[in-house]
């Protein structure tokens, strides 16, 4: 969460940078849902840019880019959703792009119902699209 008194792109006079610690995903949604995140650049990260887990559900993830640049040594996934069941019934993930993780968009365990719309992926050393339900 930011909190400003009024804009906070002119309360703060410039950009809002979030860091996280090694091995901490920077957007971590666990059972949470009717959530909205959009217009944010995840750069430099190590373990997921987005982690989706427990039973969270009714989800968008809009205009947003995930580039981990981490070296061979480490497993960065941009887009990660690895649900509990029953799974989410709806999650979406709109123009937005995955570039230099491990995998780019990957979905596991009883990831299911996931709407994938005008995404790019790129120079990921696995997989663009790595689709692996229970």
């Amino acid at each position: 969460y930011v909190y400003s008194v009024g804009n906070p792109a002119s309360y703060y006079q410039g950009a809002i940078v979030p860091m996280a610690l090694s091995n901490t995903p920077v957007i971590n949604v666990n059972g949470k849902s009717w959530l909205t995140f959009q217009h944010l650049l995840m750069n430099w990260f190590d373990q997921y840019g987005v982690y989706v887990q427990g039973t969270s559900d009714h989800l968008v993830f809009a205009n947003m880019e995930a580039d981990s640049m981490i070296p061979q040594g480490t497993q960065p996934l941009g887009f990660y959703v690895n649900e509990s069941a029953p799974g989410p019934g709806d999650i979406k993930i709109y123009n937005s792009e995955a570039h230099m993780n491990y995998d780019a968009f990957r979905f596991d365990g009883a990831a299911t119902a996931i709407s994938m719309i005008n995404d790019k992926a790129y120079g990921n050393r696995d997989g663009a699209l790595v689709d692996n339900p229970l």
